[in-house]
Formats: C-alpha cells, structure tokens, sequence
C-alpha cells in the first residue's frame, strides 16, 4: 500500500516542482530583459540630456575655458556610461565628439535619417547597427540640441550590445542557480515527505 502511494506522490511533487521552476524562470526572464534595457535606457538618456544642456550652454557662452570643461565632461560621461558620444548638427555634421568616439569616425559627417524624429525635438532609442561605424550592434539614444526652442544638433550616445547583455547573463546565472538549489531542496522535501 505505501508503495503504491509512494510513486504517485512523488511524481505529482516533481511535476509541481519542475512546472514551478519553468514558470519562475520564464516570468524572471522577461522581468530581467525589462530591467537591463530600461536601467540602460536611463542611464544613457540621461548622459544624453547632460551633454544636450552642455552644448547648449557652450554655444551661449563660448570661451576657451568652457569648451575645455565640455571636452573633459563628454569624456567623463562617455566613459562612466560606457558609450561613444557624437554631437551634429542638424545635416549630420559632427561637431564634437568624445576620445573613444574618435577611431571609429571616417568622415565628419554621419547619416541621421533614421533618427529624423530627433529633429523634431524627440528622443530616439534604437538597437542596430549606427551608420556602420563601429562593427557591431549598437543601443543608440539620440537628443535634440534645442537653443531658444529650435533644434540645431542631436546628441548620440552609442553603448555597444554585448556590453549592455553582459549584466544579463550574470544575472541569468544567479537565477539558474537559485531555481536549481531551490528545486532540489523541494525534491528531497517531497522525497522525506512521501516516504513518512
């Protein structure tokens, strides 16, 4: 009789067990993408709207001294971000940019036309290749640079997706490795339990 208990018992537990840890891994993934692209998203709108605002006050007040603070800010920003900062005008003429951005720049002019919405005074995020710059794909954020409410540039700050995803399956490891202890702490409970 306890045998015959027994075996379905335990098969119902691991059933339970196993349908639970899809299920919670499912649910973590999705939950784990949202947050890796909304807190990168955050982080470089606003590296963005730090060096839109900077532009816009060094072409108010331009002096040697302020253009020296902005190249040392856009470096700083490029790098806590990890990303690559270029500023254009509104035909896509670079006009300043950030030291990591540098090697990656053939010409001093950049096609923007998959970013028009910038030059109506919006924010563009994009995940793709950007003008076939640096050799991979990238998450782009662009901002307007608005002077007396017109747009004369946007501001791209570009972070590579490899970078971006490495938090991720960092993350995903610390899942797999949570749901896999606690699916077998639930295994031998059920095994202990089934038995008695």
């Amino acid at each position: 009789m306890k045998r015959s208990i027994f075996a379905p018992l335990m098969w119902l537990s691991l059933t339970i067990i196993l349908v639970s840890a899809v299920v919670m891994s499912c649910v973590h993934t999705v939950l784990i993408n949202r947050y890796i692209l909304s807190s990168k998203t955050n982080t470089l709108l606003e590296s963005a709207e730090r060096i839109s605002a900077l532009t816009e006050a060094l072409s108010g007040n331009y002096s040697q001294q302020l253009e020296n603070f902005y190249i040392l800010n856009l470096d700083l920003v490029a790098q806590s971000s990890q990303s690559h900062i270029i500023i254009t005008d509104v035909k896509g003429t670079v006009v300043n940019f950030s030291t990591k951005a540098r090697r990656f720049l053939s010409n001093q002019n950049i096609s923007i036309k998959e970013f028009s919405d910038v030059l109506s005074g919006q924010n563009v995020y994009k995940i793709g290749p950007f003008n076939d710059m640096f050799g991979q794909n990238m998450f782009t954020v662009a901002v307007p640079v608005e002077i007396g409410g017109k747009v004369y540039g946007a501001v791209f700050v570009n972070s590579p997706v490899p970078d971006m995803y490495r938090d991720k399956y960092t993350l995903f490891t610390m899942l797999a490795v949570s749901i896999s202890a606690s699916s077998l702490a639930a295994f031998i409970l059920s095994y202990i339990m089934s038995k008695n």
